[in-house]
């Protein structure tokens, strides 16, 4: 069963509140992921593309520890499982993480792909030309995009 974009809208505003940013055919809300999508109650999304917090450092995130950040990313994911249509795809993109020992620019889904309550139909690879400055290593220059379904066919 399809739900039509007004539907939607009007579905969203009544438990998130005002839109921060919305169209003709697009509504975007701020605020916390995981309070938010325990407020809707329904499957009402074809897809969910996101790039949440690399856990990196960046001026705009909290550091955690890494098993911390997996285990966050653990539930966000898989309440947000819950809001897709039966038809529906999560496409995640993360970046790359250093751990102790082990390695240095892990990809970040590579930890997480068997811990997502969807089908892993396939990784997509972001290939682009500017980047991270290295000196003694090769910079990445690409992010992996899993790309999740909840039936294959």
């Amino acid at each position: 069963m399809a739900i039509d974009f007004n539907s939607t809208k009007t579905a969203l505003s009544s438990v998130l509140g005002s839109p921060y940013y919305e169209t003709d055919a697009c509504i975007l809300f701020c605020g916390d992921t995981l309070a938010m999508q325990q407020k809707i109650k329904q499957r009402m999304f074809d897809a969910i593309i996101t790039s949440p917090p690399y856990n990196i450092g960046k001026e705009y995130e909290n550091v955690k520890p890494l098993q911390n950040y997996i285990d966050w990313s653990e539930q966000w994911i898989a309440d947000a499982s819950t809001l897709l249509m039966r038809n529906g795809a999560l496409l995640l993109n993360l970046g790359y993480v250093s751990m102790e020992g082990q390695g240095h620019a892990i990809p970040i889904p590579y930890l997480l792909w068997d811990k997502i309550p969807l089908y892993l139909n396939q990784e997509i690879v972001w290939n682009y030309s500017a980047g991270v400055a290295c000196k003694n290593y090769l910079s990445p220059r690409n992010e992996k995009i899993l790309w999740y379904v909840i039936d294959l066919f």
